[in-house]
């Protein structure tokens, strides 16, 4: 059985999926009902999200360069619309570069949709499916529901060292960069470790016994050559959130500005 509530849909058949990953651009309809009429138009706020994610290098997982990551929200219903309220969705989004696991990502995230729950959902990319190592069908994604690790992993050559540091609770880092830092790059460091967060807040607690737990946003200060962020309250499971990060923190690396040194530290909830 999954471990989060609110999959009843997918346990019961009502699940499908057929995407092929691949880092060239193609369309991935997802579409669902909901049992109600939700109280807020949630859902297409969580489809923002993980355009968000994927943009930002938390989509690519272990196969595709954080970098190589795109999304774009073609069509459907937006955040703060009439539409946003319904119980039937359809959203097309253009994507590229997004893990196979990382549908399990879109799973999770759209099951409760404002109040409400998810009664059956659908994630179909626009190519056929070839049988290959990177093709998701519905019955790949119900099992990676019952498995605690099958989440998007890690990408191979983030492009600096990292240093693990032990933490008590929470979680933390500091990022030794190459040169002075202006507020635009303290600004674009926030947004990641903020979005690093919102990639996980559906991923498991450390002892696997439900969704996990974390502080809304992070503090964030920088000195001249460095960017330090912190959660005091960040209960989620390491290996996840770990992966996340570091895929997130090599498209700042590539993009935004260069780092010399990353540490980590991510504790283990009580």
């Amino acid at each position: 059985m999954p471990f989060l509530k609110g999959l009843d849909f997918a346990t019961a058949g009502r699940l499908s999926v057929a995407y092929v990953a691949t880092d060239k651009p193609q369309v991935l309809r997802v579409e669902m009902t909901t049992d109600a009429l939700p109280q807020v138009g949630l859902a297409p706020l969580g489809i923002g999200v993980l355009a968000r994610i994927i943009n930002l290098g938390g989509g690519g997982g272990g196969e595709f360069a954080p970098a190589a990551g795109s999304a774009k929200v073609l069509s459907g219903p937006r955040g703060g619309t009439p539409e946003a309220v319904a119980t039937r969705y359809s959203w097309d989004l253009e994507v590229a570069g997004m893990s196979p696991l990382f549908v399990r990502t879109i799973v999770e995230r759209l099951r409760v949709a404002g109040g409400c729950y998810v009664t059956s959902m659908s994630i179909v990319g626009s190519l056929p499916l070839d049988g290959g190592p990177y093709c998701v069908t519905d019955r790949e994604v119900r099992a990676w529901l019952d498995d605690a690790n099958a989440y998007p992993g890690t990408w191979h050559s983030p492009g600096f060292p990292i240093v693990e540091r032990s933490i008590m609770r929470g979680a933390a880092m500091k990022l030794a960069m190459g040169g002075d830092l202006d507020h635009d790059v303290l600004l674009r460091f926030h947004d990641t470790v903020s979005i690093w967060n919102l990639a996980i807040e559906n991923t498991l607690s450390p002892s696997h016994d439900g969704q996990g737990a974390g502080d809304a946003t992070p503090r964030v200060v920088r000195s001249q050559t460095e960017l330090c962020a912190r959660y005091d309250v960040f209960e989620f499971d390491r290996v996840p959130a770990k992966a996340t990060l570091i895929n997130m923190l090599s498209r700042f690396h590539s993009e935004v500005a260069p780092i010399e040194e990353a540490e980590i530290a991510i504790g283990m909830a009580d």
